[in-house]
């Protein structure tokens, strides 16, 4: 089999989806008002209006069904339905292209891919990168780190329980690149982009972050410590949830950053004060320029940073839980 061309720029144009799990019939465009793909989509609606879904259709679409936590296979199709069908549009640099996937009772999917030049086939020759923030995240707290770069060892599994393991160890291994003299170290880039996309949530109050050793013996392992005035400093596994959320968003995105591609993030007010549902998705527009980002959310605040052209609500008006959304709207505003 050919080699498949990562296209870190690939961008999602439209997403169609039939008889999958909760949603009986949607098309989504992802386009801005000069024809152009919106860098960012917010999705809005209360419980079982299919948030969660879009997000997994358009990883699916992606090819990227390892990332999907709900049911991908016969269990996805809509109950009394025959089949469910995900059908999207990639913008490919040279190029758009479909991909499609069938869902049949007692099959395994069926995937299809063409292009608008008529170039068809079943295995994928290209791959979109995604990254994938679901609603079920919760790190695992995991301490001082040894730094591993140019060491053998295993890492642990790329999963979202270890994702703040894997982004500590991210910025860790960049210090020791930097203390050796790396020419390659991204240490200072990586603590200053931390530092301001922090500042955003938290303004004047002149925290930062290091990384340091926990100890004289420098085998003891090393921390990411946050500071604040009067050298005060708390390892970041001792911070809150919400402040957790902020640091590991912020680290693996900049981790990722070689490979834009599409983040799919479900809930990202998980854990985060009110006032910081408003900052959120900038913040992350801010890491990850060069991203597309499809974000679903219960906040109404979340909802309102986005441009009217890059938001879509999936509950018709006449449905009665528009009007407690509206309600809940009025009364942030």
């Amino acid at each position: 089999m050919a080699r498949k061309l990562t296209y870190a720029k690939a961008r999602m144009l439209e997403l169609q989806i039939e008889n999958f799990r909760c949603i009986r019939q949607l098309l989504l465009d992802f386009e801005n008002p000069k024809g152009d793909v919106s860098p960012v989509i917010v999705l809005g609606g209360p419980n079982g209006s299919g948030k969660t879904t879009v997000l997994e259709a358009g990883l699916l679409a992606a090819n990227h069904a390892e990332l999907a936590l709900g049911p991908k296979g016969p269990a996805s199709i809509r109950a009394g339905a025959e089949f469910g069908r995900i059908k999207a549009k990639f913008q490919l640099p040279e190029r758009p292209v479909w991909t499609e996937i069938l869902f049949r009772p007692g099959a395994d999917p069926e995937r299809v891919w063409e292009s608008e030049d008529g170039v068809r086939g079943k295995e994928q020759p290209f791959d979109v990168p995604c990254i994938y923030f679901s609603s079920w995240r919760s790190p695992k707290l995991v301490g001082p780190l040894p730094v591993t770069a140019g060491r053998g060892g295993r890492l642990p599994s790329d999963t979202e329980y270890n994702r703040l393991w894997r982004a500590k160890q991210y910025v860790i291994n960049a210090k020791a690149h930097a203390r050796m003299g790396g020419e390659s170290s991204r240490y200072d880039d990586i603590i200053e982009r931390l530092n301001e996309t922090w500042g955003l949530f938290y303004r004047g109050r002149g925290q930062v972050f290091s990384v340091e050793p926990v100890s004289d013996d420098p085998e003891t392992g090393f921390d990411v410590f946050l500071y604040s005035p009067g050298d005060r400093k708390v390892p970041v596994d001792s911070l809150s949830s919400g402040q957790l959320e902020i640091f590991t968003f912020s680290a693996w995105l900049l981790r990722a950053n070689s490979e834009a591609g599409i983040i799919f993030i479900d809930e990202p007010e998980l854990h985060l004060d009110p006032q910081w549902h408003a900052v959120i998705v900038r913040a992350i527009r801010k890491l990850r320029p060069e991203s597309q980002i499809v974000v679903a959310t219960h906040s109404p605040q979340v909802f309102d940073t986005a441009l009217s052209f890059e938001r879509r609500f999936l509950v018709s008006d006449e449905d009665p839980r528009t009007t407690t959304w509206n309600a809940v709207k009025t009364h942030a505003g």
